[in-house]
């Protein structure tokens, strides 16, 4: 099973907002999720589901290292039930990385899986 989420934005674009041809008022074209030809509430589930899965890897791997750093990518206030705190707003500039801790805990990624 697997997802493309092109139509829908990238996960880590924290685009919430949909508006007909993807274009909020005002604003150039891509500033939102078209809805011309997506269904809103599916690309909110199908990128929610994505944000679930990356706070499971946030916390495992908070698990094995200890390191509180993990947590700041988890601080966004920009639509939490949607995106579990990883974007403090619209756009891709409102995504917080997972990688906010110690780099060095990169690849530690290899003993959760």
């Amino acid at each position: 099973y697997s997802v493309h989420y092109t139509m829908c934005r990238k996960p880590w674009q924290c685009m919430a907002k949909g508006a007909k041809g993807g274009k909020l008022e005002g604003q150039s074209g891509g500033t939102a999720i078209d809805l011309n030809i997506v269904n809103l509430d599916h690309c909110h589930d199908i990128v929610k589901e994505w944000h679930k899965l990356r706070s499971e890897v946030e916390e495992k791997l908070y698990k094995i290292t200890g390191d509180d750093a993990i947590r700041d990518g988890q601080k966004g206030a920009y639509e939490k039930d949607l995106f579990m705190g990883h974007c403090s707003e619209d756009g891709n500039a409102g995504y917080l990385s997972i990688m906010s801790g110690k780099k060095e805990n990169l690849p530690r990624l290899n003993e959760i899986y």
